[in-house]
């Protein structure tokens, strides 16, 4: 994305690398990618060429695309990460025009057709033209309506169908049907002059072609309209393509791990208590800090 300098400037690189080994989930992951793919593309594991010798796990030149995976355990304060690590590789793959998408490993082992399905339609959006061998169902949006939905029906669709659940603090959902099936849905925060958007996905496996401009069309004219979008994840370019201009980027967001398995996301949902206390006071309960690469938030022009 040809953004402009972010107004989050993560610190430079320290020139520490955490080694890692290739763990079973993460050689999965690979494969997955590979199995994702069409053939004939030339992917580099492991590459160092791109970030003058800091690594990336996967990285696709022809794409313009990389990859991490990142364990929640060597991501984590138990190593003495760095907590702007992610949000600088982010950054650094950024000045090179090569959008970085980062996978946390619980995220993966939680629900992996989740996360497969994230990564193709994230794909399909950044490389238009690429021929891929399984495509995904495309729906056009002037056969579907948009419906206000309930809280219930609304977090249900995303419990099910979005990488990371259904987020606090939503007050409204929007969706689009056709007769009883949801396909897309919307999730909102919105106070007296603004929308929020958090959240936006479809059916696994299904592309709704409009799908997102049908939505902002219901939704112009009423408030602002901005979108958070989490920056390890999304490549904000289909917001972009219907007049969403960048704002701002945000600090790298902070969640808690006690067994590494599994984090909660403290910016979102946390209490006052547990951000207050420092490395040292959360280590001695056992519970480590883990860092993203913060969010963008883009306003529709």
């Amino acid at each position: 994305m040809a953004y402009d300098m972010p107004k989050y400037k993560a610190k430079p690189y320290s020139g520490r690398t955490t080694h890692k080994g290739q763990s079973k989930e993460e050689t999965d992951f690979y494969r997955s990618l590979m199995i994702m793919l069409p053939k004939g593309i030339k992917v580099l594991r492991n590459d160092r060429t791109l970030l003058d010798g800091k690594e990336l796990d996967v990285f696709i030149p022809s794409l313009k695309l990389a990859f991490e995976f990142n364990g929640i355990y060597y991501h984590s304060t138990r190593t003495q990460f760095d907590k702007d690590y992610h949000i600088n590789k982010t950054i650094a793959c950024e000045s090179h025009g090569v959008k970085l998408i980062q996978i946390f490993s619980d995220e993966w082992e939680r629900n992996r057709s989740l996360v497969t399905d994230h990564i193709r339609k994230e794909m399909e959006i950044w490389c238009p033209n690429l021929k891929w061998d399984s495509s995904l169902r495309h729906l056009q949006s002037r056969s579907l309506r948009v419906v206000e939905l309930t809280m219930e029906e609304g977090r249900n669709f995303f419990s099910f169908y979005d990488l990371r659940g259904c987020l606090q603090g939503v007050s409204r959902y929007l969706g689009l049907k056709r007769e009883n099936t949801l396909y897309m849905a919307c999730a909102l925060r919105e106070d007296d002059n603004r929308f929020e958007i958090v959240q936006v996905t479809s059916q696994r496996g299904v592309w709704v072609d409009g799908g997102l401009e049908k939505l902002m069309k219901y939704l112009k004219g009423q408030k602002e309209v901005d979108v958070l979008l989490d920056r390890r994840l999304y490549t904000g370019k289909s917001y972009e393509d219907i007049g969403f201009r960048l704002r701002e980027f945000t600090p790298p967001n902070q969640y808690i791990t006690r067994d590494f398995k599994s984090k909660i996301n403290l910016t979102e949902n946390g209490d006052e208590l547990l951000p207050s206390l420092t490395d040292e006071e959360l280590a001695l309960m056992d519970y480590y800090r883990v860092y993203d690469s913060g969010c963008i938030r883009l306003r529709l022009a």
